[in-house]
């Protein structure tokens, strides 16, 4: 005769939890392998917006982004020493609005300590006057 030999009820618990996880471990690497080329894509075109939406333009208004510990007088008088005209301030202590009237501008601003600039928008806009 022969005897059927069944397994314990914990040890079948335990094979289907193991099961489980490895199972899980898997699918969660194959869903990552299917997003990672739309997820490039996504992080690619978002990047590509924000530079053409920060660009700063060849003249006219734009931020200009200073050392963080930059006093105001001293941003003030580096736009003024590189032919710029002073707009207003930005929501940041470090980043003043300017009028650029040429072209060579920001070559200029970033030789009298600006680090770089970004046209005047967003985060970057001046304040707007309560009327």
């Amino acid at each position: 005769m022969i005897k059927k030999i069944r397994p314990s009820p914990s040890s079948t618990s335990a094979s289907i939890k193991k099961c489980s996880q490895t199972c899980t471990k898997a699918s969660t690497k194959e869903n990552f392998k299917t997003l990672a080329p739309a997820l490039l894509i996504a992080f690619f075109a978002l990047t590509a917006e924000a530079v053409v939406f920060y660009a700063p333009p060849a003249s006219g208004q734009m931020a200009v982004f200073f050392p963080p510990n930059t006093s105001e007088t001293t941003a003030f008088e580096a736009v003024s020493n590189a032919g710029g005209s002073f707009v207003g301030s930005s929501r940041f202590s470090n980043i003043i609005i300017v009028y650029a009237p040429d072209e060579g501008f920001r070559q200029r601003i970033s030789n009298h300590g600006g680090w770089f600039t970004l046209a005047a928008q967003g985060l970057c806009s001046p304040f707007a006057t309560k009327t």
